[in-house]
């Protein structure tokens, strides 16, 4: 099972056949073969899921307007391999 948040360069999607499913791991091997880079990062903050309703989003959101939540810098570098350093 894989969780997260992904931010792609848009070169990654050249690596995605047209009409392809392809899950972010597969992806990643696929792009680590080319020598692309891949960088990883424990984030040990605060996480909120706001892809199951609504009104999880209208909660979170509601949350950070009235300024009670946190982004500190809780982000660990935990990977960082490829040849174009």
């Amino acid at each position: 099972m894989y969780t997260g948040i992904v931010v792609l360069e848009p070169k990654a999607l050249s690596y995605i056949n047209d009409g392809e499913n392809i899950n972010m791991p597969d992806l990643f091997l696929r792009m680590q073969k080319k020598g692309e880079k891949i960088v990883a990062y424990h984030h040990g903050g605060q996480w909120h899921d706001i892809g199951q309703t609504v009104d999880d989003y209208f909660k979170i959101s509601k949350t950070i307007m009235s300024n009670n939540i946190s982004f500190g810098k809780h982000m660990t570098l935990v990977l960082n391999d490829g040849v174009n350093d």
